[in-house]
């Protein structure tokens, strides 16, 4: 699914890797979300897609057909054989993600139990995902979005929130932790570098350009 960067030479390196892929473009997602989609009935989803590219891993990847689909983030990468995902796959249509190192769905668990109507899975990462569009209620998708923004603001996570709360109260297999790693080396330095600029930025009030002017500060 293309949302906007692919260009010719990302397109011919993945047609080298992968010779039957199909791609599909941005243009014919906006088209087909928009017939599917009416935006005088969903002007949350809308407004989602517009603004958060990562919501299109539910409205165009699982919005535009029912079959079972299972999706990966361009980051995953495989250091031996994914002998769990074959398993998984071999089982049928079973759903099927990762677990998170922490749960990170943007929003109060208790708001969102609440609207789902049951209890959302712990802790899923949809980084990897064997899904199925049939089970999705677009009505109760796009009154979710609406509510989570209106009591709580905008949340990055909203994505991952939202597939919690379709899942809320069905059966989600998740992959064996022990199997694989999500970044946790990258993650502790990413941290570290983080905390170690909002320090300096604490000390300094700001950013000093070459010739000594505050370029940015905060009171």
């Amino acid at each position: 699914m293309d949302d906007g960067s692919f260009d010719g030479e990302a397109r011919a390196n993945l047609s080298k890797i992968f010779p039957n892929f199909e791609l599909w473009e941005k243009g014919e997602c906006d088209l087909t979300f928009a017939q599917m989609f009416p935006a005088k009935d969903f002007q949350n989803l809308h407004s989602w897609r517009d603004r958060q590219i990562l919501f299109r891993k539910l409205t165009d990847v699982y919005g535009r057909t029912e079959d079972w689909r299972l999706l990966f983030d361009s980051d995953m990468l495989f250091f031996s054989e994914p002998t769990e995902l074959e398993h998984f796959l071999g089982e049928g249509q079973e759903i099927f993600c990762q677990k998170d190192c922490w749960e990170s769905y943007g929003y109060p668990r208790p708001l969102m139990d609440s609207l789902a109507g049951a209890k959302l899975p712990e802790a899923i990462n949809i980084g990897i995902l064997n899904f199925t569009g049939k089970i999705i209620d677009w009505d109760k998708v796009e009154y979710w979005v609406g509510e989570l923004e209106q009591r709580h603001g905008k949340a990055y996570n909203i994505t991952q929130g939202t597939f919690a709360m379709i899942l809320a109260g069905k059966e989600v297999k998740k992959l064996d932790r022990g199997k694989y790693k999500v970044t946790p080396a990258i993650l502790k330095r990413m941290t570290l570098c983080l905390c170690a600029a909002i320090t300096w930025l604490t000390a300094n009030r700001g950013i000093l350009g070459k010739d000594g002017k505050r370029r940015w500060s905060w009171p």
